[in-house]
Parts: C-alpha cells; sequence; structure tokens
C-alpha cells in the first residue's frame, strides 16, 4: 500500500504545474484577455507558492493553510504600507 503525499508536498506540486500554465498563458500572442488573466493568476499563484513553499512538505491541510494566510497577510500589509508612503516619498523628492 502507497503512501500519498501530505497535503503541502502535493500543494507545492500542483502550483508548479498552475504556474508553468501561467507562463504559457503570458506568453501566448492571440488573446489579450488570456494574457490578462494568465497575469493576475500568475501573481496570486507567485505569493501561493512563497506561502506554500515555506512549510514543511510533511504539514497537513491547517499548518499549509496557517502558513498560506500569514503569508498574504505580510503581503498586503506591504503592500498597504507602499501605497500609505507613496505620496510622502513623492513629496520628498519634489
Amino acid at each position: 500500500m502507497t503512501r500519498r503525499p501530505a497535503f503541502a508536498a502535493r500543494a507545492q506540486s500542483i502550483l508548479i504545474v498552475l504556474l508553468g500554465l501561467c507562463f504559457v498563458l503570458v506568453a501566448q500572442q492571440l488573446s489579450h484577455d488570456v494574457y490578462r488573466y494568465g497575469l493576475i493568476a500568475l501573481m496570486l499563484l507567485t505569493v501561493t507558492q512563497i506561502g506554500i513553499g515555506n512549510t514543511d512538505p510533511a504539514a497537513g491541510f491547517l499548518h499549509t493553510l496557517r502558513n498560506l494566510v500569514v503569508t498574504y497577510l505580510i503581503v498586503g500589509g506591504i503592500v498597504v504600507l507602499a501605497v500609505l508612503l507613496g505620496p510622502t516619498l513623492i513629496g520628498f523628492g519634489r
């Protein structure tokens, strides 16, 4: 009897395949809409890969989900901070 890999290991394998698919969608030159959806998915899956890639491959679903939520909160916090500090930093440059 073979054991299934842990959730984090399976999720990381699936993410690698999806990231490759997103690269194909971005590289195609037939449809601007497909390019746009591929680029959005690539950005979201990249942040997801950061969270899952920093999780122990033997981790279960809840541990992986917790790391993913923390990753999205950190990235979201950095984006909010950048948006709030942008006008101030531009003002310093004038």
